[in-house]
């Protein structure tokens, strides 16, 4: 049980590799392969500097270049890719060791190519790394110490020295294994949050739709304006084909709103407030829809009015309800003729929030018959018969009796 745990534990602390996306792991290995082929020229200038000649300096260089072509074609996966680029760097710091004849600081290259390796954040290429120094300090300083350490001490007890390089190595590898868990989490967190966004879009699509309320933002200094998926349908525009903003949006106004549209949102842009307001538009199709706009407008840091923000909601089937039910209320069901409600109880007007659309009413653009009874027959008119009937209607009466 103490083991299983302790494994549980030591899983949940190391880091789990490849956790890089495509289009990252591909732009720090093109970075990587880059790195890689500055070392083919380098290392033949080296090896010349050093008196190895020019042959022999580009015989060695060309095992490098090689790993490096290896490493570029994407014909192959990318463990394969990063394997080779792995040996082609840590190649190279054996070269350099070798053409310095075991000088100590050349080891130093060793340490900042498993740094540049670790880059990575895969097992194979790490490990692969830390076999190749074991490897090269262990075996090939027994072999041939002269070539790997240059001071007696290391010369005469090779595999000491490699140990003492391996336990600086390890114990740079354990920084680099912290530093590459903590990116996986800062990864992991950052695609929970990506993601809990992306649900929150669809979801926040889905109820916009539901409702028929799309929303947008305009930036009034860079003059740059955001619609939502169902503001363009509301204005039945396609958003490849329509760039939403202030002008484009007073062309879908209908005519006889347009002006009082545009009077409302100048006044807004006087300063920060809350702007409200009713309106027709006119699709590109034809068709017209009422609208009901509601927006916030924000002042930057310097006081100066910065962003406009809010929600434009489809009311047209609304409209049309409120039409039909006073319709309803004032007219006979039957004959489609005016009863009394229509002369003996005044319809009180609704109340209309500030700004509200108080324009010519939408009923004759939707087809109000309420409003067409009343242009054919005045209420006036109609009152003064009613009363006129009803006063000989009673003198009648008082004569029969």
């Amino acid at each position: 049980m103490a083991s299983a745990a302790a494994a549980v534990l030591l899983g949940a602390m190391l880091p789990r590799g490849d956790s890089l996306s495509e289009e990252s792991w591909r732009r720090r290995h093109q970075s990587i392969c880059v790195l890689l082929w500055l070392h083919v020229p380098a290392l033949v200038l080296f090896g010349v500097f050093n008196g190895l000649g020019l042959a022999h300096s580009a015989m060695e260089a060309s095992i490098v270049a090689a790993l490096a072509l290896g490493a570029s074609l994407s014909g192959t996966s990318r463990r394969q890719r990063a394997v080779m680029a792995t040996l082609g760097l840590l190649s190279s710091s054996a070269m350099l060791i070798h053409f310095s004849h075991g000088l100590i600081e050349m080891h130093f290259h060793f340490f900042v190519m498993v740094v540049v390796v670790s880059l990575y954040q895969s097992w194979l290429p790490f490990l692969v790394a830390l076999g190749y120094v074991t490897v090269h300090h262990g075996a090939f300083g027994a072999l041939a110490p002269a070539s790997v350490f240059n001071h007696p001490s290391a010369i005469a007890h090779p595999w000491t020295w490699a140990a003492i390089h391996a336990f600086f190595i390890l114990g740079e590898s354990a920084a680099c294994l912290v530093a590459w868990r903590l990116n996986e989490r800062a990864l992991e967190g950052e695609r929970e949050a990506r993601t809990a966004l992306e649900k929150a879009n669809i979801d926040l699509g889905e109820a916009q739709t539901l409702s028929r309320i799309g929303s947008y933002e305009w930036d009034i200094a860079a003059d740059k304006v955001w619609w939502s998926d169902e503001m363009y349908r509301i204005a039945g525009v396609q958003p490849g084909s329509f760039a939403p903003g202030y002008a484009s949006f007073l062309e879908l106004v209908h005519d006889a709103d347009r002006e009082r549209v545009k009077a409302t949102i100048d006044s807004a842009l006087e300063g920060p407030g809350r702007l409200g307001f009713e309106c027709r538009i006119v699709r590109l199709d034809g068709t017209t829809r009422v609208i009901h706009a509601l927006s916030d407008c924000a002042a930057g840091p310097d006081g100066v009015l910065a962003t406009m923000i809010g929600t434009v909601q489809d009311i047209t089937d609304r409209k049309i309800l409120e039409e039909e039910i006073e319709h309803r209320a004032t007219h006979d069901s039957l004959s489609g003729l005016a009863n009394r409600a229509l002369f003996l109880v005044p319809p009180e007007p609704r109340p209309r929030t500030p700004g509200a659309f108080s324009g010519p009413t939408c009923g004759p653009v939707l087809g109000s018959r309420r409003l067409q009874s009343r242009k054919r027959q005045p209420r006036a008119r109609l009152w003064g018969r009613a009363t006129h009937g009803s006063r000989k209607a009673s003198e009648g009466f008082g004569a029969s009796r």
